[in-house]
């Protein structure tokens, strides 16, 4: 048998029942595998379109793994703004709500999921405040027609929505880019620990990066420490 990655996965019989089938390489080379039954979670999202586009959405595209995207458009000079304006004010809320004004528990794993959610959270506010504001322009504009109005409004949209907006994607991107690195690299080290081939082993990223997708994608504090740092 050889084995391609070192991943959980699923798969359908001809009954259409879902098994998960689980490939695990120890350290002295061998290998186990394991079948168990799995409730069907993908039926849900298969049949509910809306719930399909929303995680499509909230998950980074290709064009923004490597960040230049957004940081053409000035999302670090944003990001330095927002730092010292409405960081501090997140900061002092945070402290009052959980005592503690740090952005991020640790550096762990389950740690920046959960922020990657909350950037999701924050995003799809944002997206709604675009939308409400849009509609407070227009109606403004119809009674008081200015230019000079318009522009003014036009600009606090953008930096009140539009810029948050690519803030949490920008950041939920480098939380994959993390994860997705760290998944990398753990691998790396069960194949070098391991006495099977190397040539009979290959690692496949985007299968990697599906999976922590799928654990990362959901319905929607801000920068994450191990993020900033690495800024």
């Amino acid at each position: 048998m050889r084995p391609n990655l070192l991943f959980d996965g699923t798969k359908e019989n001809k009954d259409k029942k879902t098994f998960k089938e689980t490939l695990t390489i120890v350290a002295d080379g061998t290998s186990e595998k394991r079948i168990e039954r799995q409730p069907k979670v993908t039926d849900n999202i298969k049949t509910n379109p809306i719930k399909k586009s929303i995680d499509w959405y909230f998950r980074p595209k290709s064009f923004e793994r490597s960040g230049k995207f957004y940081e053409v458009l000035g999302i670090r000079l944003f990001y330095s703004f927002y730092m010292k304006t409405f960081g501090k004010l997140v900061a002092f809320l945070q402290r009052i709500t959980k005592g503690s004004g740090k952005w991020l528990d640790n550096g762990s794993n389950e740690s920046l999921k959960s922020q990657a959610e909350s950037t999701s959270r924050i995003e799809a506010l944002h997206i709604f405040g675009f939308i409400a504001f849009s509609y407070l322009i227009y109606g403004f504009i119809v009674i008081v027609p200015s230019s000079f109005w318009l522009t003014c409004m036009i600009v606090a949209q953008v930096f009140a929505n539009i810029y948050p907006i690519m803030l949490q994607r920008y950041i939920r991107t480098r939380i994959y880019n993390i994860l997705e690195h760290r998944e990398l690299k753990r691998t790396s080290k069960i194949i070098s620990q391991s006495d099977i081939p190397q040539n009979e082993l290959t690692i496949d990223r985007g299968e990697i990066r599906s999976v922590i997708g799928e654990v990362l994608t959901s319905f929607p504090k801000t920068v994450p420490l191990a993020i900033r740092q690495s800024l």
